[in-house]
């Protein structure tokens, strides 16, 4: 069975195998899809492009075709240019119709598992959504009929809430083959990393001198919050957090990389009134924070509650952070942390 996911969030980000992108005939990178790629240092992505026009002893290619060309700036492995226009900006549900079965049939030749895909001609292109949930469905449709599709998990994303509502109308989900994600409430999307490790320790400076100097890790801040939520500038740390490693994340990419982070326990104002975590007496773990995709954050929060978690929330303004707290059962405290976008 093929498994289709309609659903809103940043396709650039989404942890899948293949990351199809909108594409014009002449295969420049100047909007939609492909300028965002472009504009987070595609360059080497618009080369592989031109270089397959090249080879090809052409300017354009015709509306339906699909290129593929290597990552670039993204984590996925491949990029699908998908061309759902003519040269002048024109097309139809019926063209991408064509595209997606294109689309769908190079990612099987690329043995992918996962594959994202976009609101195709929606854009500079003239379709309404409605018009794209048409073709896309077409598309789907014909394609699910293939024996081999079994493995393929499609993923469809779109910029707006409104956006997804009208595709799960538009399409139904009686396609034989088809499972259409929408009638009951869309999963969150998965967790993207380890964001913090947080240690519960007695001595700031001489863990943080043994972690910099030992470890090679690089200070990243600290602060001192003895005596409340706001910082203390000319107080002893209690605080400190100190860069892991640089991550591509929407955390990373604004200012949060992979941190260790080192809580004074007597002295820090949340520690000291509700110490998180372990009893430090048997183990010096704080908590653990996950990263989580921005537009997932209600959705967790959602999914928690409804488990019986009792997610409770903060900001972090000063690290363009928000995160949902909750308790695993034995008592360890968890921290699903986002960019606050």
């Amino acid at each position: 069975m093929q498994h289709v996911t309609i659903k809103k969030g940043d396709i650039l980000d989404e942890p899948v195998g293949v990351i199809v992108s909108t594409a014009n005939p002449h295969l420049l990178m100047s909007g939609g899809v492909n300028g965002a790629i472009l504009m987070r240092g595609g360059h080497d992505v618009q080369a592989q492009l031109q270089n397959h026009l090249k080879s090809l002893g052409r300017k354009h290619v015709p509306p339906g075709t699909v290129v593929v060309t290597g990552p670039g700036p993204l984590k996925c492995k491949h990029i699908l240019h998908a061309v759902s226009i003519n040269a002048l900006y024109e097309s139809s549900p019926a063209l991408i119709a064509e595209t997606i079965r294109n689309v769908l049939n190079a990612a099987i030749e690329l043995n992918a598992t996962s594959i994202a895909i976009p609101a195709l001609a929606t854009g500079y292109g003239p379709l309404t959504m409605s018009e794209f949930a048409s073709g896309l469905h077409n598309g789907l449709t014909t394609f699910a009929k293939q024996a081999d599709v079994d493995r393929l998990e499609v993923r469809i994303n779109l910029w707006r809430m409104e956006d997804v509502d009208i595709i799960r109308q538009t399409m139904s989900a009686e396609t034989s083959k088809t499972r259409i994600t929408g009638d009951q409430p869309m999963p969150p999307s998965p967790i993207t990393g380890v964001a913090e490790v947080v240690l519960s320790v007695k001595d700031i400076p001489t863990m943080r001198d043994f972690y910099k100097n030992v470890l090679g890790f690089k200070l990243h801040g600290e602060a001192c919050h003895e005596n409340g939520p706001e910082p203390d500038p000319g107080g002893i740390p209690t605080i400190t957090f100190l860069t892991i490693v640089d991550i591509d994340s929407p955390l990373g990419r604004h200012g949060h990389p992979q941190l260790l982070v080192l809580i004074d326990h007597q002295r820090h104002v949340f520690a000291r009134s509700r110490l998180v975590g372990h009893d430090i007496t048997r183990s010096t773990l704080n908590h653990l924070a996950f990263e989580i995709p921005p537009d997932s954050y209600d959705d967790w929060q959602r999914k928690l509650t409804d488990l019986g978690l009792e997610p409770t929330t903060s900001e972090f303004p000063a690290m363009n952070a928000k995160a949902l707290f909750i308790k695993d059962p034995e008592g360890n405290t968890l921290e699903l942390i986002c960019h606050s976008s």
